[in-house]
């Protein structure tokens, strides 16, 4: 194999394990987020049970007491199902 033919492929070895890492990454944040979105959406369940709210409405008051406690959406979330309520404001 020539000089240039050996860069020619390590080349396109490099790129395809940089593919490789950067799609092992996304399906890594896709799983994550769809973990996520469960329990916030178990959360929103239990907010539109107790509280009689639209889901809307149940994910704005999980939103607004996300901001007003400075916490993650899906930390208040877990808090959520744990417990049946919202960190008192």
């Amino acid at each position: 194999m020539t000089g240039g033919m050996l860069r020619e492929t390590e080349t396109f070895i490099v790129e395809l394990v940089d593919r490789v890492e950067s799609a092992e990454r996304e399906a890594h944040n896709l799983r994550r987020a769809l973990e996520h979105s469960r329990d916030i959406g178990a959360a929103m369940g239990v907010l539109m049970a107790l509280r009689k709210v639209t889901p809307d409405e149940a994910f704005e008051l999980l939103r607004r007491c996300s901001q007003d406690h400075n916490r993650k959406v899906h930390a208040l979330a877990l808090d959520v199902i744990a417990t049946g309520v919202l960190p008192e404001q």
